[in-house]
């Protein structure tokens, strides 16, 4: 008995039919757009570190935190997908992810702009692999590897 590539696609009648290209664009754009949102401080930081004056370990803070954020969160969301839907951890995040952006944006001093930042890296923990695994789950069949490939 031969193991199976997980990219195979059956002939059985078991195995549905995968959704159509918009959708598959429409999926793809939405992780990237969602995941765009955390390069925007690291591509602003001059213009924070002049706006609230920040000292280059202040600086380093506002960028890293984001990290600390995403380690602490990414495995117990990860594991929450496999008894929850990764579309549901997936939406669920990228509101939390829209709400950082915005609160960053409404920022005018180093402290509450952190603690956006720890919510932005909390909400890529539950954007990129449950967005995959959600993008994955709706692309079986004939292009699910080159459909998670874009990604």
């Amino acid at each position: 008995m031969s193991e199976r590539n997980w990219c195979t696609v059956t002939s059985d009648s078991s195995a549905r039919k995968g959704p159509s290209a918009a959708i598959v664009a429409a999926i793809c754009g939405a992780e990237i757009l969602g995941l765009a949102g955390y390069s925007t401080v690291p591509a602003l930081l001059p213009q924070f570190i002049e706006a609230w004056s920040l000292t280059n370990t202040q600086a380093g803070w506002l960028a890293g935190i984001m990290s600390g954020g995403y380690m602490l969160a990414v495995v117990p969301l990860v594991s929450l997908t496999d008894r929850q839907p990764a579309r549901r951890i997936y939406l669920i995040s990228s509101a939390f992810s829209a709400l950082s952006c915005f609160g960053i944006a409404l920022c005018d001093s180093l402290l509450p702009a952190l603690g956006f930042r720890a919510v932005a890296g909390i909400a890529l923990a539950g954007m990129y692999m449950p967005g995959l695994q959600a993008n994955h789950s709706w692309c079986r069949g004939h292009n699910a590897c080159a459909n998670c490939s874009v990604l």
